[in-house]
Order: structure tokens, then C-alpha cells, then sequence
């Protein structure tokens, strides 16, 4: 048994920091499952705490969040082209779509007169988005199809880190801007990262992300924070093994003295990561358990000599706090050579999501 808990009052929390900072609207994103934290928990805690738009990256993603009783909702990464009469019955699910590249937004406009579209600048992502210095192009969408457009955005690649880059792109926003009517555009910029460092860019709308599932890059703003996921497994087998006995695949752990071993049911293919063998520890009877040997597909190994009373069905903290020490996304993240947003969304569907108060 794997499962991941997810804290409807961490949510509330992490939203309420989220309000003490900004008086603009709120877009919750939502996408890769609420990062991973499952839509089906999310999408009505977040409604019943007063949210009412959100951010998707997919159409799928977006119909899903519309089931769930959302009338806001964004599509932020899509550039497919659709027919003209889902385009009308996505605008009539309150869905929106952002505009992404100059051809991409010709035909979206030019196939439907319903769906409202956000026109994305770029500003230094340089991934999507129309280039900040193509004014003419920016403007001619604009004319061409008045009142079809329903907001402008643009998106840092550095808040968390680098202000010299950031304070380049908003300069380059607020030239776009300078050269628009925008008097009846949804303007938007800020990323949780950017909610928390450049107050002067929370504009009408902010995006906050990972910020609602309590992490953020910002170490000031991580601290105001509560992790919303924790993950348990549970002890499948227990053995000893004498000195100069390995463990696992690769016999890359091999036993200095007699060990006593832990099987869990956490594998790779439910996102725990390969390359954390050897590196990382859990919380196993209130005691933290290293490691040891290659996580394999289904299991992982840890030694737990010095642990006593641990028995079979016995629960192991794999994300999450126990008496005499803590293992979150962003610690797993350092030792995998990523970032928490891979580690959240990386847990997979054989670790069942739970909600809990």
C-alpha cells in the first residue's frame, strides 16, 4: 500500500499567505494533476476557499477541471488547432485559451467569435508567446479582432533568482503595455516566485503555482508555507543479511556487518526516483532509515539495524515528518539534481491520493 495525503488545511493555508500578499484575482494553477496532488482534491478545496479561476496547460486538463465545477479556466500551453465548433464549446464551458504564437492566434480568433483568448509576450521565456518588440503584431491582433481579446500576460524565467532579469522583462511587459489600450485587458505576470519579490507586477491577476502546494523557491516565502502531499508505504519483507552480503540489483550496497534490511513497497515506477539509491532516508517508527542498494522498479531497500520494532505493514514516511526528522520535495530534489515541481509530479497513479483535513 502507497499513498499520498493531501492536507485540505495546508491548502487553506498556503492560500491564506497567498492573500496576505496581494489584493488582485487569483488564477490557481492547476495543471499535471494540481502538480501532482490530484485535481479531484484540489480543484473543490480550492472552490470552496472562494477561488474561482484556474490555469491548465491542456485541453483535457481544462475539460477535467470544468467537471469539477470550475467556470473560469485557462489553457496556458497549447498550441493545437481545434474545430470551430469545440473552440464555441469550450467558450461555453467558461473556458479561455492562450495565445501562444502570431498563426496560432489568427486561427483561433478567425474560428470562432465566442472563445476568449489571453495573448502571451514574450519577454525573455523565449518559449512561447509573441516577441515584446513585434508591437505591430501585438497591435494588429488586437485591432483586427476587437473585443476578442480578453487578456495580456507575460512569464519570468528568473523571479526565484536573478532580479537583474526580471527587472529587463517587466521593463519590456510594461513597454507592451505602454503601447496598448489595456483599459479593458486582464493583465498578468506574476508566478508564486514573483507574487512573493515584485509586488509592483501582481497587476489584475496573479498565477500562483507551487506556492499552494507549499513550496517555494523564495527560502522567506517557503517558510510561511505548509506541505500539502505526504507519502507513506509500508514494509513488505524483513531480513538480515551477514558482511559481505549486497543488496538489491547491482549489489551497489554491500553489508560491513551484519544488517538488518527493510523491503518497501516504493519503486521507481511510482516516481521514486533511481537515482536517489543510496542517497536518500525515510521515516520508519519515528526513526530515520537510510537507504541502501539500487531502487528497483516496485521496491526500495533501507536499513533499519538500529530501528527496533519495526514489523511487516509497518508504515514508512517517504515524503513528509516523523519525531526525529523530516524528508520534503525540495530535499529529495537536491539529491536527484532537480527541482520540487519534478519530485511532485512525479509520484504516479499506483500511489493512491488520499484527502485529509
Amino acid at each position: 500500500m502507497k499513498t499520498a495525503f493531501i492536507s485540505k488545511s495546508s491548502i487553506a493555508h498556503n492560500l491564506g499567505e497567498i492573500r496576505k500578499l496581494t489584493s488582485s484575482e487569483i488564477l490557481a494553477m492547476v495543471k499535471a494533476d494540481a502538480y501532482g496532488h490530484d485535481v479531484h482534491i484540489v480543484v473543490p478545496t480550492l472552490l470552496d476557499l472562494g477561488i474561482k479561476r484556474f490555469g491548465v496547460a491542456t485541453l483535457q486538463e481544462a475539460l477535467t477541471v470544468s467537471r469539477l465545477g470550475a467556470k473560469w479556466i485557462l489553457i496556458m500551453g497549447t498550441t493545437d488547432h481545434y474545430e470551430p465548433d469545440v473552440l464555441d464549446e469550450l467558450a461555453l464551458k467558461g473556458i479561455r485559451i492562450v495565445i501562444n504564437n502570431e498563426e496560432f492566434g489568427r486561427f483561433i480568433l478567425a474560428n470562432t467569435k465566442k472563445l476568449k483568448a489571453h495573448l502571451m509576450i514574450d519577454t525573455g521565456m523565449h518559449r512561447h508567446g509573441i516577441l515584446h518588440s513585434n508591437i505591430d503584431s501585438i497591435k494588429k491582433l488586437l485591432t483586427t479582432f476587437p473585443g476578442r481579446i480578453e487578456g495580456i500576460l507575460t512569464h519570468f524565467a528568473k523571479a526565484d533568482s536573478d532580479e537583474e532579469v526580471t527587472r529587463t522583462q517587466i521593463n519590456r511587459f510594461m513597454a507592451v503595455l505602454n503601447e496598448i489600450p489595456r483599459d479593458d485587458l486582464i493583465v498578468h505576470a506574476a508566478n508564486s516566485s514573483a507574487l512573493y519579490k515584485y509586488p509592483e507586477v501582481h497587476f489584475d491577476m496573479v498565477r500562483p503555482g507551487v506556492a499552494i502546494y507549499g513550496y517555494s523557491e523564495v527560502p522567506e516565502f517557503d517558510t510561511k508555507l505548509k506541505r500539502v502531499m505526504r507519502v507513506e508505504a509500508t514494509v513488505s519483507d524483513i531480513r538480515e543479511i551477514p558482511p559481505g552480503e549486497g543488496v538489491s540489483y547491482g549489489w551497489r550496497f554491500i553489508a560491513d556487518k551484519p544488517t538488518k534490511v527493510a523491503t518497501v513497497s516504493m519503486g521507481y515506477a511510482d516516481g521514486y526516483k533511481r537515482i536517489l539509491s543510496g542517497k536518500v532516508w525515510a521515516g520508519i517508527k519515528g526513526k530515520t532509515a537510510r537507504q541502501i542498494g539500487s531502487i528497483a522498479m516496485d521496491f526500495s531497500m533501507f536499513d533499519i539495524t538500529d530501528i527496533e520494532g519495526v514489523k511487516v505493514g509497518d508504515k514508512v514516511v517517504i515524503m513528509g515528518d516523523w519525531e526525529e526528522g523530516s524528508i520534503w520535495a525540495d530535499d529529495i530534489a537536491n539529491l536527484a539534481g532537480t527541482i520540487p515541481y519534478e519530485i511532485l509530479v512525479s509520484f504516479g497513479k499506483r500511489v493512491e491520493r488520499k484527502e485529509i483535513e
